[in-house]
């Protein structure tokens, strides 16, 4: 039998739901700069996303393929920037990724102290800056 338990009170994953749909900002500036390319990940994201954080049970598979997607993405993205010729479009982009890291690890830092509403707007801050470095990283590729 699957448990039902959700990984944050559904108020709370209420604001990482809304957080998710900036990815929809990110794959419409792709479009916007004739990379349509670069559009395909910040949606895949977005469905994923909005998929899991709309019923956030820990133990499902609209869990396993968001974080699957997301891993996915960010393994891929920064393949692409890490031979990105332009370097102080590459250093932001990184940037980016390592602030997007320490919100995810203070989303967990929160839920250990039994804070979930900052748990859920550090990992809202994930959404934030790495939909920022995808947009960098779309702008350090146009020609």
């Amino acid at each position: 039998m699957q448990s039902r338990e959700l990984v944050i009170p559904q108020k709370h994953a209420n604001v990482i739901w809304w957080a998710a749909w900036l990815s929809l900002g990110a794959a419409w500036h792709a479009v916007y700069i004739q990379q349509p390319g670069f559009g395909i990940v910040p949606t895949c994201v977005l469905c994923t996303s909005l998929n899991y954080w709309r019923n956030p049970v820990r133990t499902s598979w609209s869990r396993t393929v968001d974080i699957g997607v997301v891993w996915g993405s960010l393994c891929y993205q920064n393949a692409i920037a890490y031979y990105m010729k332009h370097q102080q479009y590459q250093r932001v982009y990184f940037g980016c990724i390592a602030v997007s890291g320490a919100c995810y690890v203070l989303g967990h830092f929160f839920m250990a102290l039994n804070m979930p509403r900052a748990s859920a707007y550090a990992h809202a801050g994930i959404h934030v800056v790495a939909n920022i470095g995808n947009i960098v990283l779309q702008r350090g590729q146009m020609p």
